[in-house]
């Protein structure tokens, strides 16, 4: 039975799809991270066509409300991740602070001849190699993020670390404390393997966090580069003086 849907209003058809969709979401009848129906479930409740369900779906997904997955289907949006780009937390402390799990699945790791960035941005002797590892981070497992990290070879211990946990714990196992940053934040775009990744479309704005890590001897740690799908993830920054 159709529902929801006027088509003697005047209003546009997808229109009202759209409002019955959101107010689904408000009511709780749709929820945070839940599937919605399949178009043609969507076209059989509201009675329209699969043209208008489509154009409503879309919308919604521009606006945020919702997100497709390749393969899987579309989705209410889950809850957007805050961060404070100002505190050195790492992804799966700020997860848990949310309530989400956090996972990762690593996608590369070895030990290589540093760039001459490497060599500047860590401060490596010219003989140094580099251990660098890749993983997609995931929360409530989405995939949130693709994480890049280069460390001096001297702490290839970590190649041997449980990569599906924490780094930051492990490395104040090692009595080894992040404690400054600076980080660059910009646009990317997803290319074929990032978008594959991610679970998104080709060409869909990433944020770029190119970041350095200091230890708590000022020396430089490791970088980091993050690609994050924009819609999972906010940055915040807190400024003040102190008088």
């Amino acid at each position: 039975m159709a529902q929801n849907v006027d088509k003697s209003s005047g209003i546009p058809l997808y229109k009202q799809v759209i409002e019955a969709i959101r107010q689904d979401i408000r009511t709780g009848v749709l929820k945070a991270g839940q599937q919605i129906p399949t178009e043609p479930e969507l076209e059989k409740k509201y009675g329209v066509s699969r043209v208008t369900v489509r154009s409503a779906v879309l919308e919604l997904v521009s606006e945020g409300l919702l997100v497709r997955y390749q393969g899987k289907g579309t989705f209410v949006q889950s809850e957007v991740i805050e961060h404070n780009v100002r505190l050195l937390n790492s992804f799966s402390e700020i997860c848990r602070e949310k309530g989400m799990t956090p996972g990762s699945v690593l996608l590369e790791s070895r030990f290589e001849t540093p760039t001459a960035q490497d060599l500047k941005r860590l401060q490596l002797d010219p003989l140094e190699n580099v251990f660098s590892f890749r993983r997609l981070r995931l929360a409530d497992q989405i995939p949130i993020m693709i994480e890049s990290n280069h460390f001096p070879g001297r702490y290839g211990f970590l190649s041997s670390f449980d990569f599906s946990t924490s780094l930051y714990s492990v490395l104040r196992e090692h009595n080894i404390i992040p404690t400054r940053i600076t980080k660059v934040i910009d646009i990317a775009w997803a290319d074929r393997e990032s978008a594959r990744l991610l679970e998104t479309a080709a060409g869909h704005a990433l944020l770029r966090v190119d970041t350095l890590v200091y230890d708590q001897y000022g020396n430089p740690l490791h970088t980091c580069l993050h690609l994050i799908k924009s819609e999972f993830f906010k940055l915040t920054i807190t400024t003040g003086t102190d008088l």
